[in-house]
């Protein structure tokens, strides 16, 4: 193979990557909010019969984790593929990179947190919202750097 076709799969594949990080990890961002939607509700003792419709708390907090590790997944190919891209002159791709790199700890503590001291419920929900957060500033941000 020829280093401009590896080039090229490559760019696809972070591509693909890094629109399915964006989509799940901002899909996880929805499904936060729902979550603490339902919680507030259950906490204050009135359940609309939207929450009712919801699945439970314990299985909505399952979903949400596993979409932030699937998302992790995803964010660390498309890391591992834009590092391949990140080596030139332009100044856009190097705060794109670090904006995802923040991200991606962020996501990484949140999930160890979960997984070694059982976070979860609000707290979840506000790391999982600010892991949104700087997914979108590292997608969208980085024009705004620019401009």
């Amino acid at each position: 193979m020829n280093m401009e076709l590896v080039s090229h799969l490559t760019f696809n594949l972070h591509i693909v990557l890094s629109i399915g990080a964006f989509l799940l990890i901002c899909s996880a961002g929805v499904w936060a909010s729902l979550l603490a939607y339902q919680h507030r509700q259950l906490k204050s003792h009135h359940s609309s019969s939207f929450v009712l419709k919801l699945p439970p708390i314990q299985t909505m907090e399952k979903s949400l984790f596993r979409m932030m590790w699937i998302g992790m997944a995803l964010l660390s190919g498309s890391l591992a593929t834009g590092f391949f891209f990140a080596m030139g002159p332009e100044q856009v791709l190097r705060s794109k990179i670090l904006l995802a790199v923040f991200a991606w700890i962020y996501i990484g503590i949140l999930l160890l947190g979960h997984h070694f001291w059982g976070w979860r419920g609000i707290t979840a929900v506000k790391a999982t919202l600010t892991s949104v957060c700087l997914i979108v500033l590292a997608y969208f941000g980085t024009k705004l750097l620019v401009l």
